[in-house]
This record gives structure tokens, C-alpha cells and sequence, in this order.
């Protein structure tokens, strides 16, 4: 008999990113600011269990497919929600059948963790169906092994889904905002802010291990305070939080995509936008706006789909 659970698999921004140069292993690490926002992909997974049905010598002891309505998107090991079924499968010792729909609404390749969050998403999703009764720090171990966005994707969902939030109701780290420590896993809630957001990415990605390897041969001549951002959010201080947003990424991706600056520039000259910075590696820019001018985000949101960028209006929430 076959068990299926939808999953909301949120966005996020950064508020701030330093980095520092890579330890031995190879790892820069990094202390940064995330908050999810409230653009999600759905993941849909469903399994079926096998019982005692004997399995030939060629099968996997779980099967997985996959498919998405973004025709380019992988649908085989290659994507992280191949990989994160594939984790859970055999660390439970599950025999059956895997299925995850993949609806994308979130770009590829726009540093707002849409395959991180995609591949929590799916962790939950079996954690549910298989009624493993995970904790969040367990399945953040798990998926820090897929990547470093997915255990704060697997904490914010556990906040603001619905199909979660009743499994999670007294774990302190289901949170919409975190700063996030060494590889980025290492996470700490926070206090929030509720505001709006206009996203903009251009027609291209951008390739993280290019941008974190690029860093190393940058100039920085500003970091983030972070100890002042956290404080700045606790006392619900905005000018405060905005002065501390920095994201030492747009180093190298500014440079290296000079129009990414023009569009960061024009994001700026809207009326009623309060801060703009690139999300992640980017190339996603995002402006800031606060509740009261929900029609000048709109509108800021309509102008820059009119010029040819994917855009898109949503929100933040703390």
C-alpha cells in the first residue's frame, strides 16, 4: 500500500555572508544570516513497501524516481533528492518504492538553496512516512552529509510547514532565521523581522564552488558584524540590521558578472525599497521593503519582469 506527504520546500535569502580562507579540509568557513522566505517549491514523495517481496540480484534494495515539471532539472543520481532518498534508505534498511514529484517554482542555480531545500524536504518526507521520529539535530546530521544549505532548509521547514509543525512543536530549532557557523551547518536561531521581498535573477547561474573558489583571490575590504546584525534584529532596529547586511560573495560575483551590478543599481532606484544585496553566491538580487508599501514592491516586481528578469514577490517572516 503506498504512503504519500507533501512537503512546502522554502527559499532562502542571506542577510549577511563572511567567509574566511579554507581550513585543511578544503571547507571555507563561513557566519552568516538566513531567513526563509515564503516562495517554496512542492516535493511530493510517496513509498510503497515491498513487505517481504524477494528482489533479484540486479535491483536496488529501494527503488527511486523522480520527476520535476523543470524539464532540465536531473531526475536521476544526480539530484540531491536522489541522493538524500538514497541516505535514508539505506541507513534505515528500507526495501520499497520511492516516489518524489518535484513542482519548481524557486530558479536553479540562484543561491536561494531550492535543491537544498528540495533535499531536506524529501528527508522529512520519509522521516514522516517511515514514522522514524528524527529529531531535527539528527536530520541536520544527515543532511549537512547532501550539503550545507539543507540543515537550515530542514529547520525552516519544520517551522513553517504545516505537515511539520505538529512534529516539532516544542524542538527549539524549528526557526525561520538562523546564523549559521563553520561548513554553514552549524546553526543558531534567531529573532526575525517581517518584511517583504522582490527577487530578481538574471537569465544565467552561477556556479558555487566557482564563486567560493574566486573569493580566495579577492579583496574585502568590508565584513559583516554579525554580532551587531543579531542584536540589531533582536531589538527589531532595522536601520541597524540594514547597516550590518553584507555579503562578501559579491567580491568576486560582481565582478565577475558586471550585470549583476546594473541590476543591483536599478533594484536600489525603486521607490519604497529600503536595502538590496545578492542572496547566497548569487546571482539573485533581492530588495527589501516593509509592509506598508506592498504596492511599491508589486509594482517594483512588474517593472523588472517588463525589462525580461524572472522576478518574484514574496516575504520574509520571523
Amino acid at each position: 500500500m503506498s504512503k504519500q506527504i507533501s512537503i512546502k520546500s522554502f527559499g532562502k535569502i542571506n542577510l549577511s555572508i563572511d567567509v574566511m580562507p579554507p581550513g585543511e579540509d578544503g571547507y571555507h568557513p563561513v557566519d552568516m544570516i538566513m531567513a526563509r522566505m515564503d516562495l517554496y517549491d512542492q516535493v511530493k514523495i510517496a513509498y510503497e513497501d515491498l513487505g517481504n517481496k524477494k528482489l533479484s540480484s540486479e535491483e536496488q534494495p529501494c527503488k527511486i524516481a523522480i520527476k520535476c515539471n523543470f524539464q532540465f532539472v536531473p531526475t536521476d543520481e544526480r539530484n540531491i533528492c536522489f541522493k538524500a532518498a538514497r541516505v535514508m534508505a539505506d541507513r534505515f534498511n528500507k526495501k520499497g518504492a520511492i516516489g518524489i514529484n518535484l513542482q519548481k517554482t524557486l530558479p536553479v542555480g540562484a543561491g536561494l538553496a531550492g535543491g537544498s531545500g528540495n533535499g531536506a524536504a524529501v528527508l522529512h518526507g520519509l522521516n514522516v512516512l517511515w514514522n522514524l521520529k528524527l529529531t531535527l539535530s539528527e536530520l541536520c546530521s544527515i543532511g549537512a552529509e547532501l550539503g550545507s544549505d539543507v540543515p537550515f532548509s530542514v529547520v525552516s521547514q519544520a517551522r513553517g510547514d504545516r505537515n511539520l509543525s505538529s512534529y516539532f512543536a516544542d524542538e527549539p530549532m524549528a526557526t525561520n532565521w538562523a546564523r549559521a557557523r563553520g561548513r554553514g551547518t552549524e546553526l543558531t536561531p534567531i529573532q526575525g523581522m517581517d518584511k517583504l521581498l522582490v527577487l530578481v535573477k538574471p537569465k544565467f547561474g552561477v556556479s558555487t564552488a566557482e564563486v567560493y573558489k574566486g573569493i580566495d583571490n579577492c579583496e574585502i575590504l568590508e565584513r559583516p558584524d554579525n554580532d551587531a546584525l543579531v542584536e540589531a534584529l533582536r531589538e527589531k532596529n532595522p536601520a541597524s540590521v540594514y547597516c550590518n547586511m553584507v555579503n562578501v560573495l559579491e567580491n568576486y560575483t560582481l565582478k565577475k558578472y558586471p550585470s549583476l551590478c546594473h541590476m543591483k543599481d536599478a533594484m536600489a532606484g525603486f521607490d519604497g525599497v529600503e536595502k538590496v544585496l545578492m542572496s547566497g553566491s548569487g546571482p539573485t538580487i533581492y530588495g527589501i521593503f516593509d509592509e506598508k508599501d506592498k504596492m511599491k514592491a508589486m509594482n517594483c516586481c512588474q517593472a523588472l519582469r517588463k525589462q525580461g528578469f524572472t522576478a518574484f514577490f514574496t516575504r520574509i517572516r520571523r
